[in-house]
């Protein structure tokens, strides 16, 4: 029996065979990529994946931890690199953008779906790079927190903005497809997002004036409401 421990696969046919699947789960998803078309692909036998792997299964994990690795090195690299936090985050979301075909190798299952049971427990891993991503930007916005350059917030929360913002426009299609036009939508949803994370009257910071004022202005009263109280009457003996 093969073993699927990561100090057994530094042979070539293991080097082929992750290349390989992060190509084409990445472009078609697990249920649609058989044994064969992978090892067709990386010029193997069947024994050399079961050796390395154990099943295709486990090769999917293991091509899935080789992203995030990878994805994780490179935005830490983004993030230590000089600038303002705003500057640094923007760096760290290009690095997520040309990742383009990354987050549809972790994201293709959602596509195409879990077939059989035995598929059912590969489903978490559509998400697997999302707390890397949190983590290594809520550590530069709470630098940022730290620094003055941003409003005290929950740095989880804005990662969490960011992110969402960001993978919609990677994905979301918006008057045009090259590269250029991407770069510059990505740096105009990064520069929406920050300004709501570096104004001083930013929306939480209303919301809690209006819950210290609320209670001195009674709701006013429509047509349905209640009838009037005395003192809210008409005088009426004058006349």
């Amino acid at each position: 029996m093969g073993s699927s421990h990561p100090e057994h696969r530094h042979g070539e046919g293991a080097t082929r065979l992750l290349a390989v699947a992060r190509e084409l789960f990445s472009a078609r998803g697990f249920a649609e990529v058989c044994i064969r078309d992978l090892v067709d692909a990386a010029g193997v036998s069947r024994p050399t994946l079961y050796y390395y792997f154990e099943s295709k299964e486990g090769l999917f994990r293991a091509a899935a931890d080789q992203v995030i690795t990878e994805l994780d090195e490179a935005l830490g690299k983004a993030a230590a690199t000089a600038g303002t936090v705003r500057e640094r985050v923007e760096r760290m979301c290009r690095v997520l953008a040309e990742s383009r075909y990354e987050w549809a190798f972790t994201g293709n299952l959602a596509l195409h779906g879990a077939r059989r049971k035995d598929e059912a427990s590969l489903l978490p891993t559509r998400f697997a790079a999302t707390p890397t991503i949190l983590r290594r930007l809520a550590a530069v916005i709470a630098e940022g927190i730290d620094a003055g350059e941003v409003v005290p917030v929950d740095p989880h929360d804005a990662a969490t903005a960011i992110l969402g913002a960001t993978g919609a426009a990677i994905v979301l299609p918006a008057g045009g497809a090259d590269a250029g036009h991407r770069r510059d939508r990505l740096s105009r949803v990064v520069a929406l997002v920050f300004s709501g994370l570096t104004d001083a009257g930013s929306a939480p910071r209303r919301g809690r004036a209006r819950a210290v004022a609320g209670p001195s202005s009674p709701p006013p009263r429509t047509g349905g409401g209640p009838a009037a109280t005395r003192s809210d009457r008409p005088d009426t003996t004058s006349t």
